[in-house]
């Protein structure tokens, strides 16, 4: 009877443990460069967080928001977030050289603050920059380090000078926070290989997490349905047109689609550089009625994609920049569209080599010198495939699913979290 009673008595304290520890959310301080009122910050950021605060995680954002974002903007961002039961602390992201440094030392400052009065048990930083703040700021706290580009990918796209101090810096930085935090996270399988081999030592949890998308947030209904051999058909190019982003050879691909009595036209889908486009299109005398530029809200995207027939992938590859996960991959093929991307991106070349007739590829040389007639008939079957919505769809369901985001990054959060314990 007495041990009856104990082993009874041993369960309750079991059972009031278990609830206690859920009680408990474990916090994560997470900390993101992009705004969360950005493009990136909407289809990337939040979903992510979103889904680890279901799983029962809590989170402390901090982020940098564009100086042209509103009051109003700003204050229903912060209603959402606070419904969720999630903290958001953003600082402004002033323009300037000078300024980029006071970003850096107000991050570290704030982030100090934060770890010393909120106690997080993992902290989360989205890039190198971010990883930087939480090196400055001294913090002896478990780090998940979300690579979402390497350091050599500033020199690839040419925002740092190869060999310059400033990009031997970013990439002893980089080699610290590999060597140092608990828990990685790449963008392609290519980006786990190298970490692999240039630290066969490493010991810790590593997730390959591309940029995935909420299928359920495109329309079921596709729009794009496939075109008689001469049109007419629309394209589009989603996101950034800085380099190392390349819409002078999509417009130069419309150009000789144009040339061949094909019916065509192009609509560049961008936030801020709607003047880079502009020179684009008048360096190549590109026939303005041939193309559209405008913004959009990241929440009114998938509605405007499935009303195309193919969109523009067309990024700079190099040593690394070909370990990236282009953002609107996920999401065209989510819409249902055709892809076409240039040579070099693993992610790119891996999803042509799967279903060539969804994604095609081309070589920068051959674009400028010319396409062959016979390639320009081959992606025109491809264009009026039938079946081609249906099998993008499956190629994003496949490799882009936010729920393989969600499940990864809660599978990472729980390993770091147990070896920190």
């Amino acid at each position: 009877m007495h041990r009856e009673l104990e082993l009874a008595r041993q369960m309750m304290v079991n059972e009031a443990k278990a609830i206690s520890r859920q009680a408990i959310k474990p916090l994560s301080l997470y900390v993101s460069y992009d705004g969360i009122l950005d493009p990136l910050g909407q289809s990337q950021i939040l979903p992510y967080i979103k889904g680890l605060a279901f799983e029962g995680y809590s989170f402390t954002i901090l982020s940098f928001e564009k100086p042209e974002r509103t009051a109003r903007q700003l204050k229903l961002v912060k209603q959402e977030l606070n419904s969720l039961g999630i903290n958001w602390i953003h600082l402004p992201f002033e323009y300037g050289r000078f300024e980029y440094f006071k970003r850096i030392l107000k991050g570290s400052w704030l982030l100090r603050s934060l770890a010393r009065t909120h106690k997080p048990n993992v902290i989360h930083a989205r890039t190198i920059l971010p990883a930087t703040m939480v090196v400055l700021a001294g913090l002896n706290i478990p780090l998940i380090y979300d690579i979402r580009a390497f350091a050599g990918e500033w020199i690839d796209g040419g925002r740092l000078k190869r060999g310059g101090l400033q990009a031997r810096l970013f990439q002893w930085l980089e080699e610290h926070l590999i060597r140092t935090s608990a828990g990685l996270v790449v963008l392609d399988q290519s980006g786990a290989d190298y970490i692999k081999q240039a630290y066969p030592l490493l010991a810790v949890p590593i997730k390959v997490i591309p940029t995935c998308t909420n299928l359920e947030a495109f329309p079921s209904q596709i729009l794009n349905s496939p075109s008689e051999p001469s049109g007419p058909y629309r394209f589009v190019f989603l996101g950034g047109v800085r380099f190392p982003y390349r819409p002078d050879l999509a417009l130069l691909l419309i150009q000789q689609l144009l040339a061949q009595g094909i019916d065509c036209s192009i609509d560049f889908i961008n936030e801020r550089d709607h003047e880079l486009i502009q020179a684009a299109c008048g360096n190549l005398g590109f026939p303005l009625d041939r193309c559209r530029i405008f913004s959009l809200p990241q929440n009114e995207v998938p509605a405007a994609l499935v009303r195309y027939h193919s969109g523009f992938v067309f990024n700079t590859s190099g040593r690394w920049r070909s370990m990236s996960s282009p953002t609107k991959l996920g999401e065209y093929l989510a819409a249902g569209l055709h892809i076409m991307g240039l040579f070099g991106i693993h992610a790119i070349d891996r999803l042509a080599a799967e279903d060539p007739a969804v994604v095609d590829v081309f070589r920068q040389s051959d674009l400028i010198a010319g396409l062959a007639p016979s390639r320009i008939a081959e992606l025109l079957v491809h264009l009026q495939a039938s079946t081609r919505p249906k099998r993008a769809r499956y190629l994003a369901r496949q490799h882009y699913d936010i729920a393989i985001a969600h499940r990864n990054y809660s599978e990472l959060y729980r390993d770091v979290l147990a070896i920190s314990s």
